[in-house]
């Protein structure tokens, strides 16, 4: 086959031959082939790099958004046309002649509007109305509930829900509250942060790795080859770092109570918010006081205390100076 294309020898100038087999990288559009080329990788790896949103076991090309919710998307196109279709039917009567003969010459059958006046001629008592109206039924609300029911599957299909683009409008149960709604953003926000982290794994990773192997073969300068395997981590490092600081956002809420104070006191409190503050690229010490301010206002606390419960005894001991005394 390679003889057939064109390709006479293999990258070592050897003559191509005609019975054995070769690993070649060959790129075709249609029926034409834009390039070809013996695979000069030492492993046998093609160096072709790519990703998808959702990878179909067995096949070179994943599925992107458009094609998943594609069937959802026709069943919501066609419940749209026949809801426009049975609202322009049923938005007004129509109208059924039993007998146009009937009809005035030059008459109209077409022309409708309000206060219009008929006329028919008469043939004699007895006989079927020459006019009378048919209404159509309006089903509405089963064509939209279709409309809602394939719509909400969609946003399963493709795990991307209505209130991470800002089109849902009501969110029950958890999102109704601000900590529960940002979960719920954290959460589906997950299905993109995988996909990008696919692309750091299968596009960044080989990639880089590869023009690392290239440079530790061919390159002439020895004084940068060494032995490295590359790991890309941002998406990785980001999930992480985001699931960290909610998971010290809920042990503040958990631990914002007296008794728990007592046990974490201020510096323990301190510790989380600097780390939080960091997270959030924040200077740290321009937003939450230092060790030795916290040790300064818990010792101002204890002092109050300490005047409050002098103050107190102070109270207690006047009182039983002032009582009056009962001799026996």
């Amino acid at each position: 086959m390679l003889l057939e294309v064109g390709m006479e020898k293999d990258p070592d100038g050897k003559p191509i031959a005609p019975l054995d087999e070769y690993e070649v990288n060959v790129i075709r559009i249609g029926p034409y082939i834009i390039y070809k080329d013996i695979n000069d990788d030492p492993l046998g790896r093609r160096r072709i790099y790519k990703s998808g949103w959702a990878k179909v076991p067995g096949s070179f090309w994943s599925k992107g958004v458009p094609e998943q919710m594609a069937n959802l998307q026709r069943i919501c196109n066609a419940s749209i046309r026949s809801l426009i279709n049975n609202q322009s039917k049923s938005a007004g009567p129509q109208y059924v002649y039993t007998d146009i003969s009937r009809l005035p010459p030059g008459e109209d059958i077409g022309e409708s509007f309000a206060g219009k006046v008929h006329q028919f001629t008469s043939i004699g008592a007895g006989v079927e109305k020459p006019l009378y109206t048919l209404n159509v039924e309006s089903h509405a609300t089963e064509l939209l509930g279709i409309y809602t029911a394939f719509a909400n599957l969609a946003d399963e299909y493709t795990g991307i829900p209505a209130y991470e683009h800002g089109q849902g409008t009501h969110v029950g149960g958890a999102g109704r509250t601000l900590g529960g709604l940002s979960m719920l953003m954290t959460n589906a926000a997950r299905g993109i942060k995988l996909v990008i982290m696919r692309i750091d794994k299968n596009v960044l990773r080989p990639a880089i790795q590869g023009t690392y192997e290239f440079n530790m073969l061919y390159h002439p300068d020895e004084t940068i080859k060494g032995d490295v395997e590359v790991q890309p981590e941002g998406i990785l490092a980001r999930i992480i770092k985001e699931q960290l600081m909610q998971r010290r956002m809920e042990f503040l809420n958990t631990t914002n109570n007296e008794t728990d104070r007592k046990l974490t006191g201020l510096e323990g409190r301190g510790v989380v918010l600097r780390d939080i503050a960091k997270s959030l690229d924040m200077r740290a010490g321009g937003v939450v006081k230092s060790k030795e301010e916290i040790a300064e206002i818990e010792a101002q606390e204890e002092q109050q205390k300490q005047i409050m419960l002098q103050a107190q005894m102070q109270q207690i001991l006047a009182a039983g100076q002032g009582a009056p005394r009962t001799g026996g």
